[in-house]
């Protein structure tokens, strides 16, 4: 009897482990890792296809205060132009910078002739840490159906493809904004992320910045950083070779020094909002699902003296 219970129980152990070894096999049949959110990142050759189409939005996000004069200079065909800085801003924000409140935001994209009904594939000279705070915006305000330009227009160039000077003008329509809450955070929670060890903190700006050495720009002194937070450089999450997103594989080993699991919140912030968008854009794609932006961002936090800095 005991003799024909340890067969019955190698028998069990020995298809438990079968079992086991073909769950791995067929997991790795898979393939390599992929993003999250692919339909979130357009390569090039996918926007070539479609360049025509008619629910298809290009915006080229044109970052005013570091070339004002890009659009005019060479922009994909079809693509409307956008100062991502002049014209997503709140001019009667608390603080610089702010996004622009839900009517007033329905008002410009219905302008570029984005409605609820469209595509949008935004792009910029950089690989698309400017262009993020456009794709978040959009997120922000309930359409989902926007995508990053994996490489932007420096890829496009690249390959030789078709680049036009004339402006695109946009028939108008209308766009509804339908605020997602849950992908902006304010000081409060901030203030609870430095308090609780289950709530996450990034810091998007430069090392430098980051450890007090040099700030970023002259409107985000002083350098340092919001207690708790990590540094991930928007910029760093791009392969600089060749101006891509980095591979899954890569993106994942980049943020292995936040140790949140895919359900914790998480929280990005930079300068004003746009480094800390391509954060958050990275983190959409490595699969967490409780980010938010700090809208206010440094230039808030900074606004009060009595705040604490970091530099460690």
């Amino acid at each position: 009897m005991k003799r024909l219970s340890a067969v019955l129980c190698g028998i069990i152990l020995s298809a438990i482990l079968i079992g086991f070894l073909s769950t791995v096999e067929i997991h790795a049949d898979k393939g390599k890792p992929q993003y999250v959110h692919p339909e979130a990142l357009a390569s090039t050759d996918w926007l070539q296809t479609h360049l025509m189409d008619d629910d298809i939005r290009i915006v080229d996000c044109t970052v005013s205060v570091i070339n004002p004069d890009s659009y005019n200079k060479g922009h994909i065909p079809g693509a409307v132009s956008l100062d991502v800085i002049g014209q997503l801003s709140d001019p009667k924000g608390r603080v610089p910078l702010l996004i622009l409140p839900g009517s007033q935001f329905e008002k410009v994209m219905g302008k570029l002739g984005i409605g609820n009904d469209r595509t949008v594939v935004v792009y910029d000279e950089f690989g698309g840490t400017w262009a993020a705070r456009l794709w978040w915006a959009l997120m922000y305000y309930g359409h989902d159906n926007v995508k990053i330009l994996n490489g932007g227009l420096g890829k496009w160039k690249a390959e030789g493809r078709e680049i036009e000077t004339e402006a695109s003008v946009a028939t108008p329509t209308v766009f509804k904004a339908k605020t997602q809450a849950s992908l902006i955070a304010d000081i409060e929670d901030v203030k609870q992320a430095i308090e609780q060890d289950n709530i996450y903190l990034v810091d998007a700006l430069t090392a430098d910045h980051h450890f007090g050495r040099k700030p970023f720009g002259p409107n985000v002194a002083p350098p340092g950083h919001i207690p708790s937070a990590i540094n991930i450089p928007g910029p760093s999450n791009i392969n600089k070779e060749n101006g891509l997103l980095l591979a899954p594989v890569e993106l994942k080993e980049h943020w292995s020094k936040l140790k949140a699991n895919s359900q914790d919140k998480v929280i990005t912030y930079c300068g004003a909002g746009y480094y800390g968008a391509f954060d958050l854009f990275a983190l959409y794609q490595l699969g967490y699902k409780r980010v938010s932006l700090y809208d206010g961002s440094w230039i808030e936090w900074i606004s009060d003296k009595t705040r604490p800095i970091a530099t460690e």
